[in-house]
């Protein structure tokens, strides 16, 4: 009754307002219970989270479904390695004997039938060259003795630097693990100490290549940039890249800002710049910036199964099929006036639906987000090469990760930097199809190597950066129809 009695002295509009007050209470409550009941962690699925953070194992893929089955498709021509038209052996396989009666087949001629070829390596032994200064005095008294063509008591050689440069930056080997390889493959033991010298000495050819390799980056029509956390002398550091189609960059720091980029990159780069969103890559001055649609389809991927969120799902359809007609619209015959358009029809679509009033927390964020870079969203569809993600620098970017894993990160901030410069030259030569360990051999020496770099940079046809292939019939009809829609007067 006490409790009841306090409301009798109120008037009608504020026992109004009390039970609107209660009933948006009893609301809130039950959403908090709902999203208790069902809670949707973030994981790499839906969110930037990478893999290594998932608490179980990622079994959903982010591909599309194309309708096919698994498996080489009705009609694909089988590949198989081409034999070699010169081998370095022949080995006759013949009967002595006929099977059938016994008799001696030596006497008889015979035809070639099948073939087979067996690829091995030989044993690899040291080879040790010694170098002998001669001393010769001349009739006028004068002692000759030219300098050895190398310094110190026993040296490794070029082809062996490259060997411990590959596995040591390729494939993140210790100094533990190198020293056991080499001793067990060639019988030649490398101290851990000699090994790290040699690093540092590819590291000081390495220069030139590598002002070159960040030169070709600078002029590079579009890049990607990404960073990533590793671990040196037991701190958190960040490893940043700088990656075009030809050449990476890269770049280990203690900062993760803006300060990065001045320092290590440029202030004037007027190509278009593919990243995440980060702080200091939205800082970053240059022609036209592009947001990775990967992040962006993860992040709403997240709103839809957290908060069944319909704006989300629509505006995942509206990136998938941006990244889709783009492929379209560089086709032939697509005019200028056509192809803007239909990137107008896209930039207005995702206004509009910027526009709509939501009431989740999580897709109000994304709008927000959205609505803030409104003119990075679609920058990719106006050049023919520009990616919609930024994927490639991830790619580039994963040495680090694999550092960490193999090796638990660097010991020390100089063999982290060590690690980032000479790991420059080993992308760029997969990138020009020329992943091969003496790449190293070839291109880390000095002057000659900046040549070499160059040679190939400029040699890789431009039409590898054009987007081409046969389209279906039902993708040409879209265009067609989008075409007749947005030109056609009302």
């Amino acid at each position: 009754m006490e409790e009841t009695a306090q409301y009798v002295e109120y008037t009608q509009e504020e026992l109004i307002q009390i039970i609107m007050d209660q009933n948006q209470t009893i609301a809130d409550l039950k959403k908090e219970v709902e999203a208790l009941k069902h809670p949707v962690p973030k994981d790499s699925t839906n969110s930037s989270l990478p893999s290594s953070k998932d608490l179980i194992r990622r079994t959903r893929s982010q591909r599309e479904k194309s309708g096919k089955k698994p498996g080489g498709q009705k009609g694909h021509t089988g590949q198989h390695r081409e034999r070699n038209a010169h081998p370095d052996s022949i080995v006759m396989v013949q009967a002595s004997h006929c099977r059938s009666c016994g008799a001696s087949l030596s006497e008889r001629e015979g035809t070639i039938g099948q073939i087979a070829q067996q690829v091995d390596i030989p044993a690899i032994p040291p080879l040790t060259t010694e170098y002998r200064q001669v001393i010769k005095v001349c009739a006028c008294g004068e002692c000759n003795y030219p300098p050895l063509p190398i310094e110190g008591y026993v040296n490794i050689g070029p082809q062996m630097g490259s060997l411990i440069t590959y596995f040591n930056v390729e494939h993140a080997l210790p100094y533990q693990r190198l020293s056991q390889i080499t001793h067990d493959l060639l019988g030649f033991a490398i101290s851990e100490g000699t090994i790290a010298n040699k690093l540092a000495h590819m590291q000081r050819q390495a220069k030139g290549i590598i002002q070159t390799i960040k030169q070709h980056v600078l002029e590079a029509p579009w890049i990607g940039s990404d960073e990533t956390g590793t671990r040196v002398a037991g701190k958190t550091y960040w490893e940043w890249v700088w990656q075009s189609p030809l050449a990476s960059s890269f770049v280990i720091d203690h900062r993760r800002g803006y300060g990065v980029v001045k320092e290590h990159f440029s202030e004037s780069y007027q190509g278009v710049i593919c990243h995440d969103g980060w702080s200091a890559q939205n800082k970053t001055p240059a022609g036209a910036h592009q947001l990775c649609h990967a992040h962006l389809l993860r992040n709403l991927q997240y709103a839809i199964e957290k908060e069944r969120s319909v704006w989300a799902y629509r505006v995942q359809r509206l990136l998938r099929k941006s990244q889709r007609a783009r492929e379209t619209i560089w086709e032939a015959g697509v005019s200028p006036k056509q192809r803007e358009a239909i990137i107008q029809y896209y930039q207005d679509a995702l206004d509009a639906l910027n526009r709509l009033p939501l009431t989740q927390p999580e897709e109000r964020r994304l709008q927000k987000r959205l609505i803030k870079h409104k003119d990075w969203i679609f920058t990719f569809m106006a050049y023919p090469d520009v990616p919609a993600d930024n994927n490639s620098s991830e790619r580039a970017i994963k040495a680090a990760k694999i550092k960490d894993k193999v090796s638990g990160g660097f010991r020390s901030v100089q063999g982290a930097r060590r690690f980032a410069q000479l790991l420059a030259p080993s992308p760029n030569a997969a990138k020009a199809k020329t992943g091969h360990p003496s790449h190293f051999d070839s291109s880390l020496q000095g002057e000659r190597g900046c040549c070499f770099l160059s040679l190939w940079l400029r040699a890789v046809p431009l039409c590898n950066m054009i987007l081409s292939g046969v389209r279906t019939l039902l993708r040409r009809v879209w265009l067609h129809l989008v075409i007749l829609f947005l030109t056609t007067p009302p």
